[in-house]
């Protein structure tokens, strides 16, 4: 095990999944809805283009795909707000991340989750991630059989991505 690792037993303590290297991306991507459309739009459209990207990097490993689980969806929802607060895998109350699983009605004997802010798409965030050990570890984790996945666009317009991974 190296830092990044994140350990399949949730009673152990969860260490911090680095930042991606390059998290503000150099260029827009105007692949987005525009922002006067309504925000579930935009996050539908997220969710289902991350979910795609994720059991595509998958089925290229010979991995079985990811199945979308609706409470997990709705903790990493919550969760893409609280990054913007603090950029962290400790929530901020202090709890660590899985206490929004729990509180969503989730219930899971593994998780792991990767965060990032400022790509402007599903495809940027997971060319981050895939670049990065740690979060590319979760996403080709064989434990992990469902995946929960937030967006959230703040005032300032800077995107914030999460997903939870459980089994």
């Amino acid at each position: 095990n190296y830092p990044g690792d994140m350990l399949p037993d949730n009673s152990l303590p969860m260490p911090e999944l680095p930042s991606p290297d390059y998290p503000m991306p150099d260029y827009p991507d105007n692949s987005l809805p525009t922002p006067d459309q309504p925000s579930d739009e935009n996050q539908d459209e997220a969710v289902g283009a991350v979910l795609k990207l994720v059991n595509e990097e998958r089925a290229k490993a010979g991995l079985p795909a990811l199945t979308l689980h609706a409470g997990a969806t709705r903790a990493a929802q919550q969760r893409a707000g609280e990054i913007e607060t603090s950029f962290s895998h400790t929530r901020p109350d202090g709890s660590n991340f899985t206490t929004a699983l729990t509180a969503a009605g989730v219930s899971y004997r593994a998780a792991g989750e990767n965060i990032a802010y400022g790509q402007k798409s599903a495809k940027q965030v997971m060319q981050d991630w895939m670049n990065s050990a740690g979060h590319r570890a979760n996403i080709m984790n064989a434990n992990y059989s469902s995946i929960g996945i937030g967006h959230y666009k703040n005032a300032a317009g800077v995107d914030y991505w999460t997903q939870l991974f459980i089994n």
